[in-house]
């Protein structure tokens, strides 16, 4: 694998797949996660997918449909997943919640 999901993201999994089947479907739910996976895979082997967060050096995000995956470089070119969150999200405070529960 060329990603690992800290806690935090992990979480955050959880959460979107719930409201996803709670919207639409468990299969819907199945469907979005499995991309969202996918999406990891690509921007592990294409770094001009990558955009950097301005206010955290280090740390990078793309996009998922309506997500951001934000991510650091882990030793041996392992794509750190810190969380996701959706555009909706105030994304800087939220980002900055979560990765200070890395710590």
């Amino acid at each position: 694998m060329s990603y690992r999901l800290f806690p935090r993201a992990i979480d955050r999994q959880y959460e979107i797949w719930d409201y996803t089947a709670d919207t639409w479907s468990t299969d819907s739910a199945d469907n979005y996660i499995r991309n969202l996976h996918k999406t990891m895979q690509l921007a592990h082997a294409n770094r001009h997918m990558w955009r950097e967060v301005p206010e955290m050096r280090g740390t990078y995000y793309v996009r998922h449909e309506r997500h951001r995956i934000f991510f650091r470089i882990l030793d041996g070119e392992v794509l750190g997943v810190l969380t996701i969150l959706h555009d909706s999200m105030n994304l800087p405070a939220r980002l900055k919640e979560d990765v200070d529960r890395l710590s």
